[in-house]
């Protein structure tokens, strides 16, 4: 006799069916592995988002600026000095020992031209034999430039080369053509304000008080050396 069973088929008397064995099996790993594919395509796609919201937040679209100029102040924020410079490249001492208020167009003078009395000794060489001081100068300003270091005989001998070519042109009158261009090297190494006609000036109308300042600007970067020998 055949009887039906609870599941709808049928079976001869005594024999049991297992229902549990027969029934599909069903695999975890496809679902779990789409799951893991939705998580990682959300997640890139909230990190975009929250990257782009940040980066809108950030950009004002009022300011004319370029906003790539904007966006590089992130990653390379270095702090503007107000005070002059102290190294820099190529070697030397400190170039603004007095640390001077430094703009756009550089920066004064340590001292001021009137205040060759500071350094009354080289004022009275300066004004007796200009071309001693001024060979002296440009020995020192040309040591620190090749070699970056002070000049160890502070200049040299009285009797140098510089010294007798400005002392020859300076009976012609020509020998404030030297000061004027050892003058603009000395600015140029320092970021000193001016220009090659007040360079001129000074050293025409002024011409030992230019050499005194020009001498004592030296000084101050030979003196940032400390107690080192060269």
């Amino acid at each position: 006799m055949i009887c039906p069973s609870p599941a709808g088929d049928f079976h001869l008397p005594g024999t049991y069916i297992n229902h549990a064995r027969q029934r599909p099996q069903l695999s975890l790993r496809p679902l779990a592995a789409q799951v893991h594919v939705n998580l990682r395509t959300l997640a890139g796609r909230s990190s975009l988002l929250f990257h782009l919201s940040s980066t809108y937040d950030f950009l004002n679209p009022n300011d004319p600026k370029p906003q790539l100029e904007k966006m590089s102040r992130v990653y390379e924020s270095q702090p503007s000095a107000s005070h002059g410079m102290v190294v820099a490249p190529g070697g030397g001492g400190n170039r603004n020992a007095k640390n001077m208020p430094v703009d756009a167009d550089g920066r004064d003078w340590s001292n001021g031209v009137c205040g060759c009395c500071g350094a009354f000794g080289t004022c009275l060489l300066a004004t007796c034999l200009p071309c001693v001081v001024y060979g002296k100068n440009k020995h020192r300003y040309e040591h620190l430039q090749t070699q970056g270091v002070p000049h160890p005989d502070h200049g040299g001998s009285c009797c140098s080369g510089s010294c007798m070519t400005h002392g020859i042109f300076a009976l012609c009158g020509l020998g404030v053509i030297f000061q004027m261009m050892n003058r603009g090297n000395i600015r140029s190494r320092y970021n000193i304000k001016g220009g090659g006609c007040g360079d001129c000036c000074t050293s025409l109308f002024c011409g030992s008080c230019a050499l005194t300042q020009e001498s004592r600007e030296l000084e101050l970067e030979e003196e940032s050396f400390g107690e080192q020998r060269y």
